[in-house]
């Protein structure tokens, strides 16, 4: 697959227009930097830096592979000064840029997805039918635990509350159940073995319809557990309404239910000034309001982008602004 194959970035269209209003605002206030916390194919960056030529892009991405296929193919932009490429996870992004340089940034956007070369080239264990190795990890070369460790040394209990806890997953305690089980005959080696188990749990309730493929919650669920990514989406959330300019955006892009309900619950609670119980009557805590939705309801994908690319179908976007 070619680096760029097959890869269309959801709700392009939305995000530029939005975009364009940002850029005004700011640029003639000497602000000229923005951040894609998750750059992988440049997907949402790339239209930017043909558009706005004084623009610069500071881009994090956590796969180490990604990061050296995308310094070969933006090598260009690299060179001139308007992309930096940085392979660190985005929510190190305050030790990774200077203090000094983030007062440059008007806004930042972070994708929770995963590429599709993520998907079918990287040979992780990210795919149903991957063949290769459980991994999982975004970056190999960290010492994190990985999905193949999750799911052959975890306790059942564990697994269990992992699927169901990431991912919903109705079947959890009858998926782990059959995981043990099988890994009792062999170590469960690729993702396509994983997914099996998984779909042979469902051939046993028949009652139950799914849209997608039956293993699809559970290996989001292993995914989503060893790269932190909840966690990760938390900090980074916590760290922007404190680092950044204020009225800087920050452009949210959701694939998961979890996911935006981390995103809008955080907008819920930093909207809001007092924060006391509600049989307070002076307030105490001193909280103020950090930030303002831009939109009020989530973007979502129309009628011409769900039918070129199905895949955005659960995608949500939300804007944030810091005030």
């Amino acid at each position: 697959m070619n680096f760029n194959e097959g890869h269309i970035p959801v709700l392009l269209d939305e995000f530029l227009a939005d975009f364009g209003v940002l850029y005004e605002r700011h640029f003639r206030d000497g602000l000229d930097s923005f951040i894609d916390f998750t750059f992988g194919l440049g997907g949402h960056s790339l239209p930017l830096l043909e558009k706005y030529e004084r623009l610069k892009i500071i881009a994090f991405d956590a796969d180490p592979e990604t990061c050296r296929l995308a310094e070969a193919k933006y090598a260009d932009h690299i060179r001139d000064g308007r992309l930096s490429i940085l392979n660190a996870n985005f929510v190190d992004f305050d030790s990774a840029v200077s203090a000094e340089r983030l007062k440059s940034v008007f806004g930042a956007i972070a994708d929770f997805g995963i590429s599709n070369y993520q998907l079918f080239e990287s040979g992780r264990g990210f795919s149903f039918d991957d063949k290769t190795s459980l991994d999982m990890r975004l970056n190999r070369e960290s010492e994190g635990v990985s999905a193949f460790e999750v799911v052959n040394d975890f306790s059942e209990g564990e697994l269990a509350d992992i699927l169901y806890g990431l991912a919903d997953e109705t079947l959890s305690r009858q998926i782990a159940h059959a995981v043990a089980e099988a890994r009792r005959v062999k170590k469960i080696e690729t993702c396509r073995e994983f997914a099996e188990i998984v779909r042979t749990v469902y051939k046993r309730h028949p009652k139950i319809k799914c849209a997608a493929d039956f293993a699809t919650r559970s290996i989001m669920a292993l995914r989503i557990f060893v790269n932190s990514e909840f966690d990760n989406i938390r900090a980074l959330l916590e760290k922007t309404s404190v680092r950044f300019v204020r009225n800087s955006w920050l452009f949210t892009i959701s694939f998961h239910s979890n996911e935006d309900r981390i995103v809008k619950e955080f907008v819920k609670n930093e909207s809001r000034g007092c924060v006391c119980p509600k049989e307070v009557i002076v307030c105490r805590c001193g909280h103020k309001a950090s930030v303002r939705p831009v939109n009020r309801k989530p973007i979502c994908a129309g009628g011409e982008e769900l039918r070129i690319n199905p895949r955005s179908r659960s995608a949500k976007m939300r804007i944030i602004e810091f005030i």
